[in-house]
């Protein structure tokens, strides 16, 4: 199998590597020396995050993340009136709301307490606005 052109110099200089530890170790030892040099050894876990990572768009990612922690986000009284629907692009969130007495009570005034907090527990700015739905409707679509 040749070799791709991107990883012309790095082979060329393991080769050199190789050479020499052929010289200071002998050529059956300077062949095992060469592993101590290689990339660090990845686990299984490693390669399927960085797999998934890759394969799943930022967003979609998000979503995931947030659908699953929404209860530890929030709290489990709270999820049961407001539950996650989506989070599009360009950070807005779209929360079902049960109730829209709890809407015009809560809701409206926490908002930003809210975005801070979704922000917090996931380590990253994801949350720009919420938009409350009523229950049952996803409000996002893709433009």
């Amino acid at each position: 199998m040749p070799i791709p052109p991107s990883k012309y110099k790095e082979a060329a200089e393991r080769e050199r590597l190789k050479t020499m530890l052929r010289e200071w170790y002998g050529e059956r030892d300077g062949n095992l020396e060469i592993v101590a040099h290689d990339k660090k050894i990845r686990t299984l876990n490693e390669l399927n995050v960085e797999f998934i990572s890759n394969a799943i768009p930022a967003n979609v990612h998000n979503q995931i993340e947030l659908a699953a922690r929404w209860q530890e986000i929030v709290s489990p009284q709270f999820a049961t009136l407001v539950a996650f629907s989506s989070i599009n692009e360009e950070g807005v969130l779209f929360l079902e709301v049960r109730h829209s007495a709890f809407l015009q009570d809560e809701l409206l005034k926490s908002a930003d307490l809210l975005i801070e907090r979704i922000n917090t527990k996931l380590g990253k700015n994801i949350c720009k606005e919420i938009r409350f739905v009523p229950s049952g409707r996803n409000y996002y679509t893709k433009k």
